[in-house]
């Protein structure tokens, strides 16, 4: 065998070899996608099935309304797990109830004012007062910088603290009772 036929081996040999480990990488490569993709449909499909059975469960209302009383036992007993000071708790205002278009239901909005307090503050009490009690959802959230804050927003190394508004939604059943003849 000649010296050029030698090296046309080896060339060949070694280009063999390199499209051979290319093959493998791409072929580890695919199964690992494969692997996370499978994963990935798991978990979707476990929550479409989740959501499927909310959709089919009844929605639940609470049966006479809440005392003031016991709104701002469920508002400071949230702040008191999440260890949210309860002077941060400025206001907890429930509104009148009122009814919800033509319906047996009724609806009472109620106002929390909290100062100074940060967003991770504001989830982590939202989230606990929601999961203490579901019939409750949050309508409308406002945030505003307390004033004197504006100059600590700017220093990287404070917290940023927010005046926030919020208002919690909760429906209960009332029937609309027929007027004795």
């Amino acid at each position: 065998m000649s010296e050029r036929s030698q090296k046309l081996w080896l060339v060949a040999v070694m280009s063999l070899t390199a499209f051979g480990g290319w093959t493998a990488w791409q072929w580890k490569q695919s199964r690992d996608e494969l692997r996370f993709a499978t994963e990935q449909w798991r978990e979707v499909d476990t929550l479409a099935r989740k959501i499927e059975e909310l959709r089919d469960a009844p929605a639940k209302y609470e049966e006479t309304l809440r005392t003031n009383e016991a709104l701002a036992e469920l508002v400071e007993n949230s702040a008191r797990l999440t260890k949210l000071p309860t002077d941060r708790i400025v206001q907890i205002a429930p509104s009148e109830p009122r009814r919800v278009g033509d319906s047996p239901y009724k609806e009472q909005l109620t106002e929390l004012e909290l100062r100074e307090i940060t967003l991770q503050q504001l989830v982590e009490l939202t989230l606990a007062i929601l999961q203490a009690d579901p019939g409750v959802s949050v309508s409308t959230l406002s945030l505003r910088v307390p004033p004197g804050n504006r100059e600590a927003a700017a220093d990287e190394q404070t917290d940023e603290f927010w005046n926030v508004q919020l208002h919690l939604t909760s429906q209960f059943y009332a029937p609309i009772l027929a007027a004795p003849p």
